[in-house]
């Protein structure tokens, strides 16, 4: 495990720790109810939900966002951090080459020259990139990430799908669809019916009842494989 990997391990199990378990998690997956029939091995708890979640969210985020929920408090520098937000609010996806001449630039310009900008993830291979500080190492890192604009189309492809009632087919062909169009055009959907299940919390309910009744909805995560293309899950039953 390299070093950056066991800050981030050490980063979400401080963010699982602080998860208060009454309220559960910002993405939710339920057990089994007790006495039900086990739907399969691969169920997970809720805490490493938690944590999936979280590493989901993290990369991708706001580069000010990923360093406050990965790093010490003590080693941020806010400076690094308002330029980061600067270079990504500005631009709704930059590759990571892009990304790297203008965080280049801002590091140079606040007095950082010596400071290194690196990819994790296979940032390298991803449409988008994030960023965040690790300050005792001063580097800059990049990670996969979603732009703006594909971010708010999956956001609403959750809501229409909520709304319809989608079979697995037609389902995959409208997210397919959905992402398409907001750019991402090298992307695999996962609509395994025992894969990942997930929703906002206040919702839920809502989303559980109707995967139950045959309709798939979007899991509000994406996964990465090694070469930093994106997998959309969807779920139902």
């Amino acid at each position: 495990m390299t070093d950056f990997e066991e800050r981030l391990r050490s980063g979400l199990e401080r963010l699982d720790a602080a998860v208060p378990d009454p309220a559960g998690p910002a993405y939710e997956r339920r057990d089994t109810p007790a006495g039900a029939p086990r739907r399969s091995p691969r169920r997970r708890g809720r805490r490493v939900l938690v944590l999936l979640a979280a590493a989901a969210f993290i990369l991708g985020t706001s580069a000010v966002a990923a360093n406050r929920l990965l790093f010490d408090e003590e080693v941020r520098h806010p400076d690094i951090e308002a330029a980061l937000a600067d270079v990504f609010a500005e631009r709704d996806c930059i590759d990571a080459g892009e990304a790297s001449d203008l965080i280049r630039g801002e590091l140079d310009a606040l007095g950082y020259a010596d400071w290194m900008i690196e990819s994790r993830s296979n940032a390298d291979n991803a449409r988008c990139v994030g960023a965040g500080v690790i300050g005792e190492h001063h580097v800059v890192a990049l990670f996969p990430g979603t732009g703006q604009e594909l971010a708010h189309a999956l956001e609403a492809a959750g809501d229409e799908l909520l709304r319809q009632c989608l079979d697995q087919e037609e389902a995959i062909a409208y997210l397919s669809s959905v992402v398409t169009t907001a750019g991402d055009t090298n992307f695999t959907i996962q609509a395994d019916r025992w894969g990942p299940e997930g929703a906002p919390t206040d919702q839920y309910e809502a989303y559980e009842r109707h995967a139950a009744l045959g309709c798939y909805v979007r899991v509000p995560m994406v996964g990465r494989d090694e070469e930093g293309r994106a997998t959309y899950y969807l779920w139902g039953d």
